[in-house]
């Protein structure tokens, strides 16, 4: 009766929400308000529990359906507090919307991210760089001290060279043993105007903002159609990088976040044009001279020689990837800064002219 009593308190408010009825007797209140909320928990927003009034016209008793309370209010409120709110355009069933689906792609599947994480990969992208209100620097930040710091590194690298794939673990090597060379990135990047633009717009690659489909549409050779084909080719997209956590710097977080974000825009500048174990190493070897990411040069060194777990390396790549150092290392003392680059302003440029701009060669090998 109690659930039954709810229903009928709460039925005319949400009727324009795309819960039902059937649903608010059988699931607590806490999971109506999280799927109404588009599936992140933005209850407090909807629904504050800490106040006793109405968010628009502070009438006493917020259960209560006042006369500012309509569905454009209620629009309004849901998509200026939640980012990822999409006006309904048809009856959805509200037991899917308690249980949100994930990209169709979705790199984290095949590279042993956990259940919770991939929950949470669709959201990973927008990740937000200021203070939080539970007093975090930022969006999904975990403090670490220099011990925690040192055991993670260990066990990532140790997970990392067993299994390749597993982008977790490369991500958290590279962000607890980064801290100095982010910071060295970051100078670099407040000395040149670019990167100045970089750092203040703090821009987010996803599909939203690079869509591979219109992309794949624009004339041969132009950098975004030689990128969307990398990454259609490869069945990636860019929507799977791992949320940045364990750096103790706002800002440098977003330089480590805009890093991740970028690299498959390095294969397709220096002409690597898929993901196998050679053509990664040979963006490390580059991403080791040119960015200085101990994370890239322990994978540049330790990677040739890798003759166990997941991705063994054969002679044959073995070789090749060491005949391509002194060509990934002389791009990566040449070229131009990549992280100043404002990519998403280069779609349209022809791939030769961009990469002279930057003063890239491209690979002179096919690899394996």
């Amino acid at each position: 009766m109690a659930h039954l009593s709810i229903g009928r308190r709460l039925r005319p408010l949400l009727s324009q929400e795309f819960i039902s009825y059937t649903s608010i007797k059988h699931h607590n209140l806490t999971n109506i308000i999280r799927a109404i909320s588009c599936k992140r928990d933005y209850s407090s927003t909807l629904f504050p529990t800490h106040q006793t009034s109405c968010p628009i016209c502070a009438t006493k008793d917020t259960l209560r359906r006042c006369a500012c309370w309509n569905s454009t209010s209620r629009r309004s409120i849901s998509s200026n507090s939640n980012p990822f709110y999409k006006e309904p355009t048809k009856q959805v069933n509200s037991q899917r919307l308690l249980k949100p689906t994930l990209p169709i792609q979705c790199r984290g599947l095949s590279q042993g991210h956990s259940k919770r994480q991939l929950k949470e990969a669709q959201y990973a992208q927008h990740q937000d760089f200021s203070g939080q209100p539970d007093g975090s620097l930022y969006q999904h930040h975990r403090p670490t001290n220099l011990l925690q710091k040192g055991i993670l590194a260990l066990g990532s690298a140790a997970m990392a060279f067993v299994d390749p794939t597993r982008s977790d673990m490369v991500a958290t090597l590279g962000e607890v043993t980064g801290q100095k060379a982010l910071e060295r990135m970051r100078l670099k990047m407040l000395n040149d105007p670019e990167g100045i633009r970089v750092l203040t717009d703090r821009p987010i690659i996803d599909s939203t903002v690079l869509d591979l489909k219109l992309l794949s549409e624009l004339p041969v050779n132009t950098f975004g159609r030689c990128y969307a084909d990398f990454m259609i080719s490869n069945g990636i997209t860019p929507d799977t990088r791992d949320a940045v956590q364990f750096v103790d710097d706002a800002e440098l977080a977003y330089v480590m976040k805009r890093y991740r974000q970028v690299h498959d825009m390095f294969h397709t500048l220096l002409g690597l044009p898929s993901i196998s174990v050679p053509s990664e190493l040979g963006v490390k070897w580059f991403e080791a001279v040119h960015l200085g990411l101990p994370m890239s040069m322990l994978s540049a060194l330790a990677g040739p020689f890798s003759t166990i777990g997941k991705l063994p390396v054969s002679a044959e790549q073995r070789t090749q990837i060491l005949q391509m150092i002194p060509w990934a290392a002389h791009n990566g003392m040449n070229a131009r800064f990549l992280m100043n680059v404002y990519f998403e302003e280069k779609m349209e440029i022809d791939l030769d002219e961009l990469r002279k701009e930057l003063n890239i060669i491209p690979a002179p090998f096919v690899l394996l």
